[in-house]
């Protein structure tokens, strides 16, 4: 990776974060006390500390990406899926989206749903709901003028709208 940094001839790949936004607090995902621990524990979810170290982290390495692959599996594994809902799903992908936006103003960011990103989990559904419109209206600077945001509304996949947006030479398939 070191001889492309240079240039835009990267991309970076951030996937599951598993970010638990109740670390510092109740602990939802922790099976320890990690009071000590404020860059996380084996035995845990990410706290966001580590999260916005680990982008921090993505933008000093390699500052100008092509673009970004953010693969899901974004929220946490509660201990008891009770201390989840759809709203704080919700709430953890708006603070990541914030986080990769600000970031990395201007770069496209192609984000993809895990089997964790929706309550509950492993249960998302097969047509247009609430959530893939709110999602959608929430990445909409990275859907840019396609009509991606249509096709995730309605079923939550991304097809080749991303091709017009890669550097020439990453557009062989």
């Amino acid at each position: 990776m070191c001889d492309v940094i240079g240039s835009s001839d990267y991309f970076w790949h951030y996937t599951d974060v598993h970010y638990d936004p109740t670390y510092e607090t109740t602990q939802e995902s922790c099976n320890v006390n990690v009071s000590d621990s404020p860059f996380g524990s084996y035995e845990c979810d990410s706290p966001w500390r580590l999260v916005v170290s680990s982008v921090n982290a993505m933008k000093r390495i390699g500052p100008k990406p092509a673009f970004i692959v953010w693969s899901g599996d974004t929220v946490h594994h509660p201990k008891n899926p009770k201390d989840l809902s759809r709203e704080k799903v919700i709430e953890v992908m708006k603070n990541l989206t914030t986080l990769l936006r600000t970031t990395f103003p201007g770069v496209a960011v192609f984000p993809c749903l895990g089997n964790h990103d929706y309550f509950p989990h492993n249960q998302f559904p097969a047509r247009d709901n609430a959530y893939y419109g709110g999602l959608s209206q929430l990445w909409r600077p990275w859907l840019r003028e396609t009509d991606a945001g249509v096709t995730f509304t309605q079923g939550r996949f991304l097809d080749d709208f991303a091709l017009p947006f890669l550097p020439e030479g990453m557009r062989k398939y």
